[in-house]
This record gives C-alpha cells, structure tokens and sequence, in this order.
C-alpha cells in the first residue's frame, strides 16, 4: 500500500446536527454529505475536553490536556 493522505476536517462552531449526513433534513452540505458517504470517516457522537476552541485544538493536536494555566500535563 502506498502513501495514505489524512485531512482533519476540524471547522469552529459547527454542530454535527448541521450537516445533512447526519441527520438533518434542513442541512445543505452538499459536498460534505457526498464526502462523508464516499471516502471519510464521520462521528455521531465525538466531544471535545474543552468548549473553547484553542485549548481545545491544542489538546487534539498534542494528546495532552491542557490546563487553565495553560501547561500542558
């Protein structure tokens, strides 16, 4: 098997119940609801260990959580 391409999809303030795929019959995302069937992986149920969006990707890029000071553990 050669090289594999990962893309982290990861957008601000965007619920999983505004996308069509999962269930939303109000959602147009068109593109997303066609990825997502064809060669993506997309989660029901993902949550995060922070509301706020940069201690937030910090965690997810690091594996560490971070703290309110700001160290990671």
């Amino acid at each position: 098997m050669g090289k594999v391409n990962i893309i982290i999809f990861n957008p601000d303030q965007m619920r999983a119940d505004s996308m069509g795929h999962l269930g939303n019959p109000a959602a147009r995302t068109p593109f997303l609801d066609e990825w997502a069937k064809s060669e993506a992986v997309s989660f029901r149920n993902a949550f995060c260990q922070n509301p706020v969006c940069v201690p937030s990707r910090c965690s997810f890029t690091t594996g560490t959580i971070r703290t309110p000071a700001g160290t990671g553990r």
